[in-house]
């Protein structure tokens, strides 16, 4: 019987697929990194327990825009550690069930897990964050806190702005972006959906952009933020003028997928 000699050909990984790869191996640093704080907070001997705290994945030959876009924007252990709490109530939230535990003694969860429910769902929070780094440390509570409110990047990435009147946002539930969820799952580009926070609508037409009538000042407006769009990473980088320019602007364009950028 006559047979081929061609090998079928290797299918190559879809982006969500290589996502799924290195997300995983980012759950498994934080599952871990729990391991690791619960059995010392609690004294276990566990033959498993890793002696140090244990260091998330470098990811550096890694072909996923999770993976690209951590290794580009260089997040501090700190702001890798918010990132990766409030992406896996998403995708993970089974790895968050030893924090459900109740304290014996007050008959209610271990208040320095700083997790949060509602409506059948697992929030962490900026307390969790630093419990996992070292336990019920001050010092680490205050430098989770100062991330917090400073860190461009998180405030990026990560809403936790809810605030309330006499709360810190150490206790606001971190929850990370849609659009940073879209990135890091199917890594389809994200289109938010109407809403009072995204008062607009895509809109499919043959019209070309010199066919819409605009007021002359809003019509200067747009043209400014596709200059920004098509031009921002030069005028940074090659043009050099970085320094007069928001900071924040440099994590917005890292944001961005790399075949999405011009």
């Amino acid at each position: 019987m006559w047979q081929s000699n061609f090998e079928p050909l290797a299918q190559t990984p879809s982006k969500a697929a290589l996502n799924a790869k290195d997300v995983e191996q980012e759950c498994d640093w934080l599952q871990r990194a729990i391991q690791y704080r619960v059995s010392h907070y609690f004294g276990q001997s566990l033959d498993n327990t890793e002696q140090e705290f244990p260091l998330p994945p470098t990811l550096d030959n890694s072909d996923s825009q999770f993976a690209d876009f951590i290794t580009r924007s260089k997040p501090n252990l700190i702001e890798r550690l918010l990132i990766i709490l409030a992406f896996v109530p998403v995708i993970k939230a089974p790895l968050l069930d030893i924090f459900l535990s109740i304290n014996e003694q007050t008959n209610r969860p271990f208040s320095e897990f700083g997790i949060q429910e509602s409506q059948g769902l697992i929030f962490t929070t900026g307390i969790t964050a630093a419990f996992i780094l070292d336990g019920n440390n001050l010092n680490t509570e205050f430098d989770v806190l100062q991330t917090i409110h400073s860190s461009q990047l998180f405030n990026l990435m990560v809403d936790s702005h809810r605030e309330s009147e006499g709360i810190s946002r150490l206790n606001i539930p971190l929850v990370l972006k849609p659009e940073f969820i879209q990135m890091f799952t199917t890594a389809e580009p994200y289109r938010p959906e109407t809403s009072h926070q995204f008062p607009a609508t895509q809109v499919n037409t043959v019209l070309e952009w010199d066919d819409v009538k605009l007021p002359d000042t809003t019509r200067h407006q747009l043209n400014e933020i596709i200059t920004w769009v098509q031009y921002g990473k030069t005028l940074q980088t090659q043009w050099k003028i970085g320094k007069q320019l928001r900071p924040v602007t440099e994590h917005c364009f890292t944001a961005l997928p790399e075949q999405e950028k011009p």
